[in-house]
């Protein structure tokens, strides 16, 4: 007996960069004249609702176009958002910007350019990041595969040395190894449900 799970797994996240970033403040420079003062941004990566499920960028010094190109993994679930948030680590981390990515974003993979959403004026500011989802593999799961072998449903038994794999497509059903399907499914597959012990 199956059934359907919410799905888990791991964001593998890169943070590259921002641009265009408000922040710039004048300040007095002693000869009876202002210059402007650069932010020194940072970017906060956050699962909303798992408050301590979160990752940060080091700090870029005097900029508004910053290149962090952070790689980080969070554990994210099924109707999960992520949210980035840019601070400003000269003033204290004051939010320089901010935008989210929905679960579908997430679940399918992002690699782009957002707008940030400020609290400045006439500022319109960017930020790439690049996401992509990989399913937990967990004892008894029912998993779909693409790639190598077809379309197809695999049964998850990690303690056996062989897989077997019935085709979406109606075809016989086939056996592989254990560790060629691992494989196939960190590369492309999802968790589709798992058993259910019979009571």
């Amino acid at each position: 007996q199956f059934k359907m799970v919410r799905r888990r797994g791991y964001c593998h996240i890169l943070m590259s960069g921002a641009r265009h970033l408000g922040g710039a403040n004048l300040l007095e420079d002693g000869k009876d004249h202002k210059k402007k003062s650069e932010p020194n941004p940072y970017c906060v990566c956050e699962v909303v609702e798992q408050p301590r499920s979160r990752c940060w960028t080091r700090k870029a010094v005097a900029t508004r176009d910053p290149q962090w190109q952070h790689e980080a993994s969070l554990m994210c679930m099924e109707g999960n958002e992520l949210k980035f948030t840019v601070r400003d680590f000269a003033r204290n981390g004051r939010p320089l910007g901010w935008v989210s990515l929905t679960w579908t974003e997430v679940a399918s993979g992002f690699d782009g350019e957002l707008p940030l959403h400020s609290s400045q004026p006439n500022v319109e500011s960017f930020f790439r990041v690049k996401v992509q989802f990989h399913d937990e593999l967990c004892d008894g799961a029912l998993v779909v595969l693409h790639g190598r072998f077809g379309r197809v449903l695999a049964d998850w038994e990690p303690s056996h040395a062989c897989v077997d794999l019935q085709y979406l497509d109606g075809s016989d059903r086939v056996s592989a190894l254990r560790e060629d399907v691992q494989a196939a499914f960190i590369a492309n597959g999802t968790v589709l449900c798992t058993r259910e012990e019979a009571v």
